[in-house]
């Protein structure tokens, strides 16, 4: 059983004397200890009433009068009639709790039970904390005035980073500034899933830039003999003299050759190839090589049989896949690609996004340049988190339809990288700020309506207390969301080691993903529900599983079917609201089948939910299931 409590549940405590001296499985089964119910106040309360946890009516006595049978039940390798050893301190037998209180005090020191149990990053003498508080978000470059965010239009943001007491915080002390673009927030689709360069950020704040977004191998024509000059096709580049922008020119055509078995459709992220031989993960390759208007750059993600898959929005080292449609026939060849220096090779105009030669590229070599830019709003839905023809339009996802009007989401965060030395052992931990979200429109619309399939995210910290995931760079459920709630959104299996399980059309959309998590062990099918996740092994795996038949909703009234527990307020699981898209799509989207279909994973039930969905795709389920019907969603959930 994992304590579900963050950051403990997935974060580890620091690591003991002689860390780095274990075995490979000592260290895993350490890191698992690591991970154990420290945080005392969660279900003690908080002593001293100052906490978001109500104050015990012992007031501070699991503080102040630490026992031997107390501390002994976690703390369970130690024997009390023989000296123990840990963190260059030895305590002698022990036959009575009459000495505890003489080394382990209430709150001072590394041994004081206070101090003993908290979790560096709740502590501010290690943890200052981090705060981006986005104070606008406007219309920029060439636009209307209209106060929306259009199709074609740049949008400029004015924040601030801060400490947890309202200091500044220089940017340059952080490793990473978030961005998330998603909507509209009745059926989230990402739009964009980037970065801002600390190094662009100078002066003094509040700072106000552009959104910024990545274009990997913008392939700018080839080299003659002469020096020349190359221009971008997108304007501005952002901090041209950091590794923001680089230049890389084809030198040689070896390796795999083949051509396209089947079109290569836009928007697409892959292509099928006759032969696969000679390809492999990190290569680059040409498609219609010498063909003007249609040769383009890109770099392998994974070979998957004959399919040669690029990347999705969750990247941002490789091309997401192809800019131009590709008949049959394509030529698809690799080609190696060397990178240039500025200023001994080429110079840069950030402004007009020209590259100038300073040494010779090599006649007829191709020219690619990568580099952060302005993001523009598209006019079309891009390609969906590690999106793949596994999930379609009825899973929600309109990648390729018409931007639709509506309430749209703009996400921040940032991280510091933090490290703790305690014991001759090095601790590395991330100060991660909760995503300050921004609401707004585009299109013909006047009304925010902001995302409410969940009254709050403090709803999650009822259990929880936190949230943090992926190695504790993402923190809170506003910015889990932003990627998790969007549609068709699926698991990382294409995109990792060539040894992960295969999932293919598995999606982590919350809708589906987190019903099935929290009802774990009731699944029909619960251990075979797994998931790859953000790297390789199964994910999360912080409770000592790769699937889910050990989790249990902790929740005595009737488990996971309290739907309250989560959603709160919101009613919106009572009647799932529709998903299609405004002007149309060609499958109806499974507003019930995709939510409900996630718990109820029997192959009863979802023979059910396929009878009861005509060949056209549209659901009879609120024949029965909706407001007032006899089984009525709040019925059958019904606490009793």
């Amino acid at each position: 059983l994992g304590f579900p409590v963050f950051p403990n549940a997935q974060i580890p405590m620091p690591r003991d004397s002689g860390y780095t001296a274990l075995t490979s499985g000592q260290q895993a089964t350490e890191d698992t200890i690591r991970k154990g119910a420290a945080n005392c106040a969660v279900c003690h309360g908080d002593p001293d009433g100052s906490g978001p946890i109500t104050a015990p009516a012992q007031g501070d006595l699991i503080l102040a009068q630490p026992l031997r049978h107390t501390c002994g039940s976690c703390h369970d390798d130690v024997n009390w009639g023989t000296p123990y050893t840990s963190n260059m301190q030895t305590m002698g037998s022990q036959a009575s709790d009459g000495n505890c209180t003489l080394c382990h005090t209430q709150s001072t020191g590394p041994i004081s039970v206070e101090g003993a149990h908290r979790h560096p990053l709740l502590d501010p003498t290690i943890n200052p904390g981090l705060d981006i508080a986005v104070s606008t978000l406007a219309e920029s470059g060439t636009n209307n005035g209209d106060g929306r965010i259009d199709p074609g239009e740049k949008v400029a943001i004015t924040f601030t980073i801060q400490d947890s007491k309202g200091v500044d915080v220089d940017p340059s002390t952080l490793s990473s500034i978030s961005t998330v673009i998603s909507g509209p927030t009745n059926n989230y689709n990402l739009l964009l899933n980037d970065a801002i360069p600390v190094a662009s950020l100078t002066g003094s704040p509040p700072f106000t830039v552009n959104v910024p977004q990545k274009v990997i191998l913008d392939y700018v024509g080839d080299s003659t003999a002469a020096l020349e000059s190359f221009v971008t096709s997108r304007t501005p580049l952002w901090t041209p003299t950091s590794s923001l922008t680089s230049v890389q020119v084809r030198t040689a055509t070896s390796g795999g050759s083949s051509t396209l078995s089947a079109a290569a459709v836009l928007p697409v992220n892959y292509v099928d190839v006759g032969d696969s031989t000679g390809f492999a993960h990190n290569d680059y390759v040409v498609l219609a090589d010498g063909v003007m208007g249609s040769e383009e750059y890109l770099r392998i993600q994974q070979v998957d049989g004959n399919r040669l898959w690029f990347s999705s929005p969750a990247s941002t080292t490789y091309a997401f896949g192809p800019q131009f449609a590709h008949a049959i026939g394509t030529t698809v060849k690799e080609v190696t690609l060397t990178t240039k220096t500025l200023t001994t090779d080429y110079t840069v105009n950030a402004a007009t996004g020209t590259i100038t030669e300073v040494t010779e590229f090599g006649a007829t070599n191709a020219v690619l340049v990568s580099y952060t830019t302005d993001f523009v709003m598209p006019s079309t839905y891009p390609i969906a988190i590690n999106g793949s023809p596994g999930l379609d339009q009825s899973s929600g996802k309109w990648t390729g339809l018409p931007l639709a009007a509506g309430t749209y989401t703009f996400g921040m965060w940032g991280q510091q990288n933090l490290t703790l030395a305690l014991y001759g052992e090095s601790n590395s931990y991330r100060n991660v700020s909760l995503s300050h979200n921004v609401d707004f429109l585009v299109g013909a619309t006047s009304v925010i309506e902001p995302y409410d399939l969940i009254s709050s995210g403090n709803n999650c910290q009822s259990c929880h207390q936190d949230i943090s995931f992926h190695g504790g760079g993402r923190r809170g459920f506003d910015t889990c969301v932003l990627c998790h709630g969007t549609a068709g959104s699926e698991d990382r299996s294409q995109y990792v080691a060539a040894n992960a399980p295969a999932t293919p059309g598995t999606t982590v959309n919350f809708r589906t993903m987190l019903h099935k998590i929290h009802r774990g062990e009731d699944l029909a099918h619960a251990a075979t529900y797994e998931l790859v996740g953000f790297g390789s092994a199964a994910w999360p795996n912080n409770f000592g599983t790769s699937t889910y038949e050990d989790v249990a909703f902790p929740s005595f009234s009737q488990g996971v079917g309290n739907c309250a527990t989560c959603h709160g307020k919101s009613a919106a699981w009572e009647d799932p609201a529709p998903r299609n898209h405004p002007d149309g799509q060609d499958v109806p989207t499974k507003s019930w089948g995709f939510t409900c279909g996630s718990c109820h994973d029997s192959d009863a039930a979802q023979a059910h939910i396929d009878v009861q969905t005509s060949a056209t795709g549209n659901e009879s389920c609120a024949v029965c299931h909706g407001p007032g019907r006899d089984l009525d969603v709040t019925l059958v959930h019904k606490v009793r």
